[in-house]
């Protein structure tokens, strides 16, 4: 028959608790512009959702996953891979409940102009932003 991933439902709860939690400080604690931590909070958002890809690849929601991964990295300035993420949404999970959102800030993204004029690569920019006390241009 066809190949489906089997699930591990032990798993399965730990990525989906990984997911809500990860939305939650996202969405309900959105780190605002003029928080000091905001980088931080953004940085452990990250790091969360990314533990769910490394450790549970066939996870049943991986799309919401990589779309929220995908809005973290834009509210980050990271552009690149924004547009990684997101671009999976939208070629890998045409019936995602994503799809939309992803879309739209995916054409957003990919009709802006590279970057401002003055950062030299993405990783520059990031470290840049690391030095300003929370005082990242968005």
């Amino acid at each position: 028959g066809p190949v489906t991933p089997t699930r591990d439902p032990e798993l399965e709860k730990q990525s989906l608790k990984s997911l809500d939690a990860a939305r939650f400080y996202f969405t309900k604690r959105k780190p605002g512009k003029d928080d000091p931590h905001a980088e931080a909070r953004l940085k452990a958002i990250e790091d969360r959702l990314r533990e769910v890809l490394d450790t549970y690849p066939q996870f049943s929601k991986v799309d919401q996953v990589y779309y929220l991964l995908g809005e973290v990295y834009h509210k980050m300035g990271n552009r690149k891979e924004a547009i990684k993420y997101l671009s999976l949404v939208v070629n890998e999970f045409k019936d995602s409940e994503d799809f939309k959102a992803a879309k739209k800030r995916l054409d957003e993204l990919q009709s802006q102009p590279e970057k401002k004029a003055g950062h030299k690569s993405e990783q520059k920019a990031d470290d840049k932003a690391e030095h300003k006390e929370g005082k990242k241009e968005n």
